[in-house]
């Protein structure tokens, strides 16, 4: 119950928000996102938008690492930054508005594993929102890059509906609050293309019925469409993209990038990153601060009082002329040859000293007298005994 508490507090905020984004007409969210709109490139340059998305899937990847360790709450702030970074341009080009959706859909994951359903559904329900104006802006353009980011769409747009339904099944006292009309769906099936149309599945024991091919006829009338893109006798139906193989030829003077302005973009892509990571944990580490500051006082307010420790000899002064007397105290180090002996070895007064002891004291071991011969295996008399045998036989042998 405390949990819920917790949510409905902070509910209206994210409903006045939702409710904001619903109040945007179709025709204001067409222009937005419309390919030939001056605003789509001229806006943001595309290297600040590459760092952009690049910062975005970092946060994302991060965000993915924290929640395999557990820690729901970094990555959903994780998260929450990198939809306030595409929310700043969502409506300048379609794919910033399909990466924040993304990102939404990864919140609203992040937020259900924090057992935050309700706003997983509100951030579910504008990722389908933007998805929705995406694939209407994709079928009034009819370029080739908007189907491809058509068809993206579409894929996050089955998954956000999948997690609206596995939301509302964990938490099915919220459905109320979230009112989808079914209207607008239906009116959004009929309005988009088969092409653009979500998947649905047949039900559990039956066969889903194979579509009908469906022809369509040559939009003369398109400007996006080059003089052989598709013809009236062209199947409908998506094929896949023949794989394109990459040329070695050196690209063209104005197709050239500075690798070496990427190579520092990534860098401090990187390290915004992880200096976004480190931040998360602020409060834990103010906190070890303050208790070593309190520590260090404390230690300092219990010294106040030993007498011992205000002597002058703990001072910086009194430990250098401490330190001025020992040494002349030290018969090593007040004589000025053995001083300048030590410093052509490279070694201190004392180190000298005991070295010169260690000559005079040291005694040479006696030689160790030389190993004896070795004794023979056997006696000299006898082999000579068997080799004046065995001659003898020999000849006899021959004779």
């Amino acid at each position: 119950m405390a949990e819920y508490v917790v949510v409905n507090a902070e509910l209206p905020e994210t409903s006045q928000h939702d409710g904001d984004g619903m109040d945007i007409s179709a025709n204001g969210s067409m222009q937005q996102l419309d390919c030939t709109s001056p605003s789509a490139s001229s806006t943001v340059p595309a290297d600040d938008m590459r760092e952009m998305l690049t910062a975005v899937a970092q946060h994302s990847d991060l965000a993915a690492a924290l929640r395999q360790k557990g820690q729901a709450g970094r990555a959903v702030r994780t998260l929450e930054r990198a939809v306030a970074m595409c929310a700043r341009a969502e409506h300048i080009h379609p794919a910033v508005a399909v990466e924040a959706a993304r990102a939404r859909v990864n919140l609203a994951a992040a937020l259900s594993e924090a057992a935050r359903h309700r706003e997983a559904i509100a951030h579910v329900r504008k990722a389908q929102r933007g998805l929705d104006q995406i694939l209407a802006w994709a079928e009034q353009c009819g370029d080739a890059g908007a189907t491809s980011i058509a068809g993206e769409a579409s894929a996050l747009r089955c998954a956000a509906l999948v997690a609206e339904s596995i939301e509302l099944d964990m938490c099915p006292g919220v459905s109320g609050d979230f009112e989808t009309t079914l209207n607008e769906t239906a009116l959004l099936r009929d309005t988009l293309t088969p092409k653009n149309r979500t998947v649905s599945l047949p039900q559990i024991g039956r066969k889903a019925r194979k579509e009908k091919k469906m022809r369509i006829k040559d939009d003369s009338t398109s400007k996006t469409h080059s003089a052989g893109a598709l013809k009236s006798s062209e199947v409908a139906t998506e094929k896949r993209q023949p794989v394109i193989k990459l040329s070695l030829r050196p690209r063209a003077a104005e197709e050239r990038t500075d690798v070496f302005s990427d190579f520092l973009r990534g860098v401090e892509a990187e390290r915004v990153a992880r200096l976004g990571a480190l931040n998360d944990n602020w409060e834990d580490q103010a906190k070890r601060r303050l208790g070593q500051v309190h520590r260090r006082t404390r230690l300092q307010l219990e010294l106040m009082g030993d007498n011992e420790l205000k002597e002058k000899r703990y001072t910086h002064t009194g430990h250098q002329v401490f330190m001025k007397a020992m040494k002349k105290a030290n018969r090593c180090w007040s004589d000025t040859s053995l001083l300048q002996e030590a410093a052509k070895e490279n070694a201190t007064p004392e180190i000298l000293q005991v070295r010169k002891l260690n000559r005079q004291l040291y005694v040479k071991p006696p030689t160790p007298p030389p190993p004896p011969p070795p004794k023979p295996k056997m006696d000299q008399a006898l082999v000579n005994n068997l080799r004046s045998n065995h001659g003898r036989a020999s000849i006899k042998a021959e004779a």
